[in-house]
């Protein structure tokens, strides 16, 4: 049986489902908000309230913080609040923004943090999975000519489609268990990738330092990392065989010594694939 569809009349989302609506976020929430860095030392000692930051976020459950927090920063600031279990995070500076994290036990954040918690019409999980589907068009709404930030308010008025609340449960397992099997293939490719970056390290290691021939005499270099050598060969320092010649950071570099022509100015950045 076909299924019928309809505009949903935003451009992210596309066409829906007949029966579903589409909604602001803001008014599928319980809570929303984010929390603040405390100034001073006294806030970090005798801490033991889970204190999150964007760095902590994982696209999943947030099984732990890297930092915490103390009572007294909680007393002393009124804008750190704790979120409850079940909320969903997502990064709003920087180079994470749009990065998402589902809360696990009850905490407080910093303020590059928003944090949703939805309410009985909403399934947490859903609400996660609607933001990964939707992350690259949140990002487009971001603001400033440097990274890319949001803020609260584009999160409160991100237009989400709305099922009812048995089709979002019905989704979001699908997606748990969808997703659980893709990530399992992913880490077993990224073993084989590993194995396969070592292999190409000792093919590379053994020919630079053996040559390719086994059957010739060997005698010991008197370098550890070489080891062996083909009697005939020698070892040099790097610097009686080649010019060297380069720069540390950015010292003294002014802006006006950017320009159109010229040398071309290579940072790490640059290097791909060799």
């Amino acid at each position: 049986m076909t299924r019928q569809m309809k505009s949903s009349g935003v451009e992210w989302i596309g066409d829906i489902p007949e029966k579903w609506d589409v909604c602001k976020v803001i008014n599928c929430l319980l809570n929303i908000g984010s929390g603040t860095t405390p100034q001073g030392l006294e806030y970090y000692e005798n801490e033991y309230i889970p204190w999150l930051n964007t760095g902590d976020l994982n696209d999943a459950y947030i099984e732990r913080t890297e930092k915490s927090v103390s009572e007294k920063a909680l007393s002393d600031y009124s804008v750190l609040k704790r979120f409850d279990k079940g909320s969903v995070v997502v990064a709003m500076y920087g180079a994470t923004v749009g990065k998402l994290g589902i809360v696990s036990f009850p905490l407080v954040t910093n303020q590059a943090c928003c944090v949703m918690t939805p309410n009985e019409k909403l399934y947490k999980m859903f609400l996660f999975y609607l933001f990964m589907a939707g992350k690259t068009h949140l990002i487009s709404l971001s603001l400033g000519s440097g990274q890319p930030n949001i803020n609260q308010n584009t999160v409160k008025t991100f237009d989400i489609p709305f099922p009812p609340l048995s089709e979002q449960k019905a989704i979001a397992d699908y997606l748990d268990a969808k997703c659980a099997k893709i990530d399992a293939f992913i880490a077993k490719q990224k073993t084989v990738i590993e194995k396969l970056k070592e292999y190409k390290q000792s093919v590379i290691t053994e020919a630079v330092t053996k040559g390719l021939n086994p059957a010739v005499p060997m005698k010991s270099s008197g370098v550890e990392w070489i080891g062996d050598i083909p009697e005939k060969w020698n070892v040099f320092r790097i610097k009686n065989v080649a010019f060297l010649k380069g720069r540390i950071g950015w010292q003294g570099l002014k802006s006006d010594e950017y320009q159109e022509d010229g040398p071309f100015l290579v940072t790490g950045k640059d290097f791909k694939n060799g």
